[in-house]
């Protein structure tokens, strides 16, 4: 299996930039998913969170809204069951790598897209995406797989990490531009 993942610290975002540099620099069909923070127009705030879709470039799958004023999220994991197993599947049948941003504790409220995320990582795909940095059930049985590699990403160590990551999709053929 071809599996990577990156981690940071929590509050930091070296692993999404990473992850976006990195999709740059890869010469191949890509599928999967990108979570995107959509700000307040303050542009200091979280209020959504929304599945970005690899495979057709969709957007507008909001799977979390933050109440601007009291803090409260709610979760809508339909758009993860629908959207998000769509996205997966359509991604595994037609593109040869599969980007996941990012694997984290949402997962076990959407059960179908939760087991969409462990076949793939089952498959001979390669995987690239970000564990989320927090503990939960669903995390550390990703975290105990002998089949995935994890590197975490800190201010001191990206330049490496990222020339680690490149020559591991060398390594699994895939193409570099």
């Amino acid at each position: 299996m071809y599996n990577l993942l990156f981690t940071n610290e929590k509050g930091s975002n070296l692993s999404e930039e990473l992850l976006h540099d990195l999709i740059e620099h890869i010469d191949c069909t890509i599928g999967g998913y990108l979570v995107k923070a959509v700000k307040d127009k303050s542009n200091e705030n979280i209020i959504t969170f929304d599945l970005t879709s690899l495979y057709d470039g969709e957007e507008g799958n909001i799977f979390l809204e933050i109440d601007d004023f009291t803090g409260i999220s709610k979760l809508n994991p339909s758009i993860l069951e629908v959207k998000g197993v769509e996205i997966l599947r359509k991604s595994f049948a037609s593109r040869e790598l599969i980007i996941m941003d990012e694997i984290g504790y949402f997962e076990p409220k959407a059960p179908q897209f939760a087991r969409d995320v462990f076949r793939i990582l089952d498959s001979n795909k390669v995987v690239l995406g970000i564990l989320e940095a927090k503990k939960c059930n669903y995390i550390n049985s990703v975290i105990a797989r002998e089949d995935v590699i994890i590197l975490k990403v800190t201010s001191d160590n990206l330049h490496q990490v990222k020339e680690q990551a490149l020559q591991l999709l060398k390594k699994w053929d895939v193409k570099i531009k």
